[in-house]
């Protein structure tokens, strides 16, 4: 999806942005330039990422060159070379056409004591 302006919202960690409202819900942004250690992006793009307890995280990236359905089967744990506290935040590794992939934890991008925050924020 196309950007949205998203409000700063106190308490993040400092890869998130802030927080949008997409169809009502406030949703916390993701710079993906950040969280990987960069600078941030200057976002062309957001993916809409939906986490196992349903909740949303729009994750901002520069573009998108295209999506993939990668079997489970090829994804490896994370090697002992990426622990840490950042690591909790990845729950594998895999390479496709020669590039490395994270697979990025979206339920742990924030904090459980921000969701609440979140949903109240939302329901007003």
């Amino acid at each position: 999806m196309r950007p949205l302006s998203a409000a700063p919202f106190s308490g993040m960690p400092d890869f998130v942005s802030g927080v949008a409202r997409i169809r009502g819900t406030a949703v916390p942004v993701v710079d993906s330039g950040v969280l990987t250690g960069g600078a941030p992006v200057r976002a062309g793009r957001w993916i809409t990422l939906i986490t196992a307890n349903e909740r949303q995280v729009a994750l901002a990236v520069q573009d998108v060159t295209g999506i993939r359905t990668l079997p489970s089967e090829d994804l490896q744990a994370l090697p002992s070379l990426l622990g840490g506290p950042e690591s909790e935040l990845y729950s594998a590794v895999s390479t496709r056409d020669q590039q490395l992939l994270v697979v990025l934890e979206a339920s742990r991008l924030v904090p459980d004591e921000l969701w609440e925050q979140l949903t109240e924020v939302s329901s007003s």
